[in-house]
């Protein structure tokens, strides 16, 4: 280890003893930080506009930093009127200069801005860097939102094959594993120098876009654009057609913080992540997603029109199952990837189940080597007994190709029915992964709580002081159509739907009247709310982070405000007058993505119980059916 790598290591370590630094994922986030303000400031004195120095103190070094900030060209694509990039870095440089209380600590980075001449030289740090981000997805199973395991990345890549002309894209990049392997596999390539290209991607959070920013300095040779945002906002109109090549690891689940949209209906995210790539794919354009097994075994209208649209526009070219445990500690829910193409539809599905006869664990990974088998049977769609070929026309209502798949072997005695109950094991183990990941997402929840807890003081605060109240509809049901533009809500949910809409936004809706009196539910985009239900608007949005305060409505019990015995009613001067406790911002957005991972931890809990109840149901029905015919 030579003494740049030192020196790394050193401020990592001083990073973590620091009180105010709650984790290995905060520590990482600092050190992203730093590298991303060191890359900007050798570009800078490159301009002959930066300046360099060794500050002797906090103040000095905040003087620096913002210089850099405030005078670096920052994609301008990165910054919009939601998200300032440049904000968020001078923030979470302030926020560190408050807490940090080691000077030593000062000293090492003085000596890291100052000693660092050139971005080769910077590049020396990654692997340092590599090994802090694979500690802190060991140490943190939350951090793992983030994180797609390099050997994923490098199967997915390798079997879409990027060229230099390809405009390759992540719509929820995390830490860019993706794009580091798409930069690694075209920089190996004998066409590399013959075109500069861009790497694309963007995410929702800060975290991921500063980790994105340095991941990609350190580990490739060309530029970035990483935007920070909510890839889900009218993404029909922003991507379409857009790119040659795009790989994503979407978040699962259904989510409160990102509702339903326009005319895309898809409750679970991970589907509308689906039908953004689509949607943003090039003419002969290619795609590899992955999305949790629920997909295929998912016989909601929603999950049966997105499978018909994929498997009857697009050519699906491949669907590589996944074991179970690929992405502890973060999830043990079992994963797919699908392969499609814009193209013309194939008359045919490959499916490649891949097996381990040991069970994965977080620090007991996948290996390249374990693809070998699929990457040689992939050349020729070969079949055998963990990989079929599947007629899409021969695909039931509920497109279940893994059902579909199962269904082709002969049953010629009673012991080829073990393989089934190989399947209900498999499905028990998995229903046991979720619950030890349910038992570590509760655990983060309350230790993130307790330390909240003990770090702020929560001021008191009316709901009227935070929200305001906007007009609903009045719209009978015979004016609302089964489909449309725009959705209706009333007092629980969508009752339908309109071509026109009277608000555009995120909003909080309380039923007002009746049996969903109290009810609360927390929708983003273009709506109409009927007079069952009131519309608030967050108005101070640096103090409140919408679906976090529609989390805490939820959880209180509005209805016991209502007035009145036969007909309930509530009233807008009531839940305005409602007082709550209300954490800083960043603390309200970061436990609403905590709670909101454990929802979609326990959703897939759910869903595995009914799948478990579907082929034990199978198996009996099979058994039936094979002692009719002896």
């Amino acid at each position: 280890m030579n003494k740049n790598e030192e020196l790394f290591d050193k401020i990592f370590f001083l990073l973590k003893r620091e009180r105010k630094i709650k984790n290995t994922t905060h520590a990482v986030e600092l050190l992203s930080t730093f590298v991303y303000l060191k890359f900007l400031q050798i570009n800078l004195l490159e301009k002959g506009e930066g300046f360099g120095f060794y500050f002797r103190d906090k103040a000095e070094f905040k003087s620096l930093c913002h210089h850099i900030i405030y005078n670096s060209d920052i994609d301008k694509n990165a910054c919009n009127s939601n998200y300032n990039v440049k904000d968020f870095l001078a923030n979470v440089v302030d926020n560190f200069i408050l807490n940090v209380n080691n000077e030593h600590l000062i000293y090492c980075l003085s000596y890291f801005f100052i000693g660092v001449k050139s971005i080769p030289e910077l590049r020396e740090f990654r692997w340092r860097y590599n090994k802090h981000i694979e500690k802190m997805v060991l140490e943190s199973s939350q951090s793992g939102e983030f994180y797609t395991p390099k050997v994923i990345a490098e199967v997915l890549v390798s079997y879409l094959k990027p060229n230099v002309h390809d405009k390759v894209y992540d719509p929820a990049c995390g830490t860019s594993g993706f794009l580091v392997e798409v930069a690694k596999f075209l920089e190996a390539g004998d066409n590399f120098s013959s075109r500069p290209y861009m790497l694309n991607g963007s995410d929702i959070s800060f975290f991921a876009f500063i980790v994105s920013k340095a991941n990609l300095i350190l580990n490739s040779n060309v530029e970035s654009d990483i935007t920070i945002g909510d890839s889900l906002v009218a993404l029909d109109s922003i991507y379409k057609d857009n790119y040659d090549i795009i790989l994503t690891n979407p978040p699962f689940g259904k989510s409160n913080s990102r509702e339903f949209q326009g005319n895309d209906k898809e409750h679970f995210i991970d589907y509308r992540f689906l039908r953004l790539v689509m949607s943003a794919l090039k003419l002969d354009g290619r795609a590899a997603v992955i999305l949790p097994e629920r997909f295929f075994f998912d016989s909601s209208s929603q999950s049966q029109h997105l499978k018909e649209e994929l498997f009857n526009r697009f050519c699906v070219d491949c669907v590589l199952s996944l074991p179970s445990g690929v992405m502890l500690p973060y999830t043990g829910i079992k994963l797919v990837v699908i392969f499609f193409s814009k193209r013309t539809p194939s008359s045919k599905v490959w499916f490649y189940k891949l097996t381990k006869k040991e069970k994965l664990t977080k620090s007991k990974k996948l290996k390249f080597s374990d693809f070998d088998d699929f990457f040689e049977k992939e050349q020729c769609k070969l079949e055998s007994e963990n990989s079929w070929n599947i007629d899409i026309d021969e695909l039931d209502l509920n497109f279940n190709v893994f059902d579909k798949a199962e269904n082709q072997i002969t049953y010629s005695d009673f012991s080829s029915f073990s393989s089934s109950l190989v399947e209900l094991s498999k499905v028990g183990n998995e229903i046991r992964n979720t619950i030890h990941s349910i038992n570590e997402r509760v655990h983060n929840i309350q230790s993130n709580v307790a330390e909240t807890i003990d770090t702020y003081k929560f001021p008191k605060v009316k709901l009227g002081q935070l929200v305001t109240s906007l007009k609903t509809v009045s719209l009978s049901k015979e004016k609302l159509l089964d489909k449309g533009k725009y959705p209706v809500y009333g007092g629980n949910g969508i009752i339908g739907y309109y071509d026109e809409y009277i608000h555009s936004g995120e909003f909080i809706l309380v039923g007002r009247v009746g049996a969903l009196c109290g009810n609360v539910h927390y929708v983003k985009g273009c709506i109409s709310v009927t007079n069952n239900s009131m519309i608030l608007k967050c108005i101070e949005t640096e103090r409140v982070h919408p679906p976090y305060l529609a989390r805490l409505l939820s959880n209180l019990n509005l209805r016991g405000l209502a007035s009145g015995t036969a007909q309930p009613h509530l009233t807008v001067s009531k839940i305005k007058n409602i007082e709550i406790k209300l954490p800083p911002i960043t603390e309200q957005i970061k436990i609403e993505d905590l709670l909101s991972m454990l929802d979609q931890e326990l959703e897939q809990h759910d869903l595995l119980i009914e799948q478990l109840s579907n082929k034990s149901e199978y198996l009996k029905n099979s058994l039936n059916l094979h002692l009719l015919q002896i």
